[in-house]
């Protein structure tokens, strides 16, 4: 059985706020864009104005935040609450006074999955800057993301400030803590306690196609457990008693395609992954998938313009509990076999243009990236 830690003074878990994939710019923007020192918008702690919602976009956008610190305070910074495929970078720099440079202060690409944060004494206030960046590690470019300033709490002394921690006033659960499955309580921050692998999960009866369950998908970061929690509420699942097989169906929307991810094994468990056509009997994909490789089903497409469904079956001959997680990587609207969402360096820059994507030929100096690397001339 999964379960959530009763605790009364454990904060809930926060909302569904999943970010959408970013298409748009931001409102920060404004009619001169924030992408330069010399226009950064303000942003303000203890304020109302302290947490926005922003997003880079398109590829290459930057955004630079003007703010004003005093002096003996230690604040926290954070770009989180990040959409899936996405991940963000974030530098601090301190104004050296009217005409003079910026030197960098601090900087961090990955703090709770792949959103960024950094936590500064600032011994001398002043006026500093915020610069936030995609990380591009995995060629995507683009980000939508929640950037907060306030003063940092932490009132158990972990690493982790009140604003990450489920649990302020115990420093032995915290983000990415070490979880004791069975024993009712969360230490990770995941918003489950991580089920023994041989006790039946709270799913019920999936054990055929008929009775497969919808298989939630993530819009946001799953890494990023604190905001992602759903993500383990609705997916975490066991194979109890041995040869038991779960059954999740997949409904990709027109033009779409998603593909699914095991994050999280039990050590020493495999099992075999199989995935079917809508049917629910011909098979696409069977494989085994076992822990520090977990492997992947892969992506399932639809050029249809009606959405298309997809069954997925998981079982082993041991027990042993799982958790996998669907993600979209976008549409392919002008039919080049290339999605506006994918993170592995295949993202479409330009979903309306066939002759654009990232294996296209570049055409120097006509103005037009046309293999989607930020770059005419490359």
């Amino acid at each position: 059985m999964v379960v959530v830690r009763p605790l009364s003074h454990r904060r809930p878990p926060p909302p569904l706020t999943e970010f959408v994939y970013p298409a748009v710019q931001d409102d920060y923007e404004g009619s001169l864009d924030d992408n330069v020192k010399s226009r950064a918008k303000p942003i303000v702690v203890g304020g109302e104005a302290e947490t926005q919602v922003r997003s880079l976009w398109p590829a290459g956008d930057v955004d630079w935040i003007k703010i004003d610190l005093v002096a003996n305070i230690v604040y926290e910074f954070s770009a989180s609450k990040l959409c899936a495929t996405c991940d963000t970078h974030m530098s601090l720099y301190r104004d050296n006074g009217v005409g003079q440079s910026i030197t960098l202060v601090m900087s961090n690409g990955d703090w709770i999955g792949y959103d960024s944060n950094i936590q500064y004494y600032s011994a001398v206030g002043g006026i500093f800057y915020i610069e936030v960046r995609s990380d591009d590690e995995f060629g995507v470019g683009v980000a939508s993301y929640e950037l907060s300033a306030r003063e940092l709490v932490n009132g158990d002394g972990d690493l982790y400030s009140a604003y990450h921690d489920c649990d302020d006033t115990d420093a032995a659960i915290f983000p990415y803590q070490t979880e004791t499955a069975g024993d009712g309580v969360d230490q990770n921050c995941s918003w489950t306690d991580w089920p023994l692998g041989d006790d039946a999960d709270s799913a019920g009866s999936d054990g055929t196609v008929a009775e497969a369950v919808d298989m939630h998908e993530t819009k946001g970061d799953p890494f990023e457990i604190i905001w992602q929690g759903q993500t383990y509420l609705k997916n975490t699942r066991t194979i109890a008693p041995a040869n038991d097989v779960d059954y999740f169906k997949v409904t990709v929307p027109a033009y779409s395609a998603s593909y699914v991810e095991l994050v999280q094994l039990d050590s020493g468990f495999s099992l075999t992954g199989t995935l079917y056509d809508s049917d629910g009997t011909t098979v696409l994909y069977s494989d085994l998938l076992a822990p520090n490789d977990a492997g992947y089903i892969p992506i399932m497409e639809n050029a249809n313009g009606s959405p298309k469904e997809f069954y997925i079956s998981f079982t082993a001959a041991t027990t042993g509990a799982y958790l996998p997680v669907l993600y979209s990587v976008g549409t392919d609207g002008d039919g080049d076999q290339y999605y506006n969402q994918d993170w592995v360096g295949a993202r479409d820059c330009n979903d309306g243009d066939a002759a654009i994507h990232p294996d296209a030929t570049e055409v120097l100096g006509d103005g037009i990236d046309s293999n989607c690397n930020g770059d005419d001339d490359s």
